[in-house]
Parts: structure tokens; C-alpha cells; sequence
């Protein structure tokens, strides 16, 4: 019986604390809550303005491509790339495409590719990946980079900067790699 007594006064004191920290508190923390809410509301990543910003800061002039919105098009060092960035989303993808190919029927030639990418994929911040276009019987190269883009990042141009030069070292990785194995291959036919 004496312990029925004590939880039920424990059970009564914890109402009314909960009841006095909710009158206390409640009212405050409804108000940070809604506050942040519509300081969210009101402000978006505004993304896609800021690669416009930033592209703008580097002196590279941009296309927006006419079929989707989100998809910026540039030249940077001789090399055409793409970024997809939306205002709504703080993260953009970047895009090196068809930088390199070979002969669709170049079984030898697409094996040391496929080698010399699924390397670098494992080395690298980059992603690299292929495609097969059957009218011009190619198969192209493409590197892909997802980062985080926001007004918060400090010298917004030395880092987009430095993550385009990553796909440059991406590109010369893999084609050290595939002079590599293509080298091996000789050798080893040579004997």
C-alpha cells in the first residue's frame, strides 16, 4: 500500500512539473519555433542564383539551357561544363561531359577504360562514369561531382574554382592509368 502512495504522489509531481515548465517555457518556445519557421519560409538556398553570382565573380560567361532551368552550361579552361543547381536545394552536381571516348568496338580500349575509371572512382571525390551513344559508336567519358553550394562558404569563387581544376586531375588520372594498362598489355603480348 505504501508503495501505491508514493508513485501516485511521484505521478502528481510530475504533472506538476511538466504543467508548470509547459506555462513557463511553452509560450517561448512556440514563438523561437514559429520564428525560425518562417525565417526558413523566407529565405531559400537561392542556389542557382549564387552559381550566377559566383560564375559572374570568376569572369565566365553562362548559357541556361533552354529545356531545363536548372541546367547551367560553361567553358572553364577549354573544357565545357554543366552544373545543375535548383534555389531550392543547397547541394549543386557538376558535370564534365563526353571529355573523353573510344570505339565502341574497342573491346581492348574500353576494358582499360572501365579499369582506369572504377580506379579513380575509388581514389577520387569524382565521380566517373561512362555511356554508350550506338549512332556514333562511341563510348563516352563523363565525371560528375555533387558539392555543397550556399552563401555561407567563404570565397565561393576560389572553391568552385578549385572543384572544377579536381576534374582536370580526374581526367589526367584516368588517362595515366589507361596508358598504364595499355603498357602492361604490350609487354606482356611482347613476350
Amino acid at each position: 500500500m505504501d508503495v501505491v502512495i508514493i508513485l501516485f504522489i511521484l505521478f502528481i509531481a510530475l504533472i506538476a512539473i511538466y504543467t508548470y515548465n509547459t506555462n513557463k517555457y511553452g509560450s517561448q518556445r512556440s514563438t523561437l519555433v514559429s520564428e525560425k519557421d518562417v525565417e526558413s519560409n523566407e529565405s531559400s538556398p537561392n542556389t542557382r542564383n549564387l552559381v550566377f553570382e559566383t560564375l559572374n565573380m570568376l569572369n565566365i560567361d553562362y548559357e541556361v539551357d533552354s529545356d531545363q532551368d536548372d541546367r547551367i552550361v560553361f567553358t572553364y579552361q577549354g573544357e565545357t561544363f554543366v552544373v545543375d543547381a535548383a534555389n531550392d536545394c543547397y547541394y549543386i552536381n557538376i558535370w564534365d561531359l563526353w571529355w573523353g571516348h573510344c570505339e565502341l568496338y574497342d573491346i581492348d580500349g574500353f576494358a582499360r577504360i572501365k579499369k582506369a575509371m572504377n580506379e579513380s572512382n575509388i581514389h577520387s571525390n569524382i565521380t566517373t562514369l561512362y555511356s554508350i551513344n550506338e549512332g556514333e559508336n562511341t563510348i563516352g567519358i563523363h565525371c560528375r561531382r555533387n558539392i555543397l553550394f550556399t552563401k555561407d562558404i567563404k570565397n565561393r569563387d576560389q572553391y568552385l574554382s578549385s572543384e572544377l581544376a579536381s576534374f582536370f586531375q580526374t581526367q589526367r588520372y584516368i588517362a595515366k592509368q589507361i596508358d598504364k594498362y595499355k603498357n602492361e598489355e604490350e609487354k606482356v603480348n611482347s613476350r
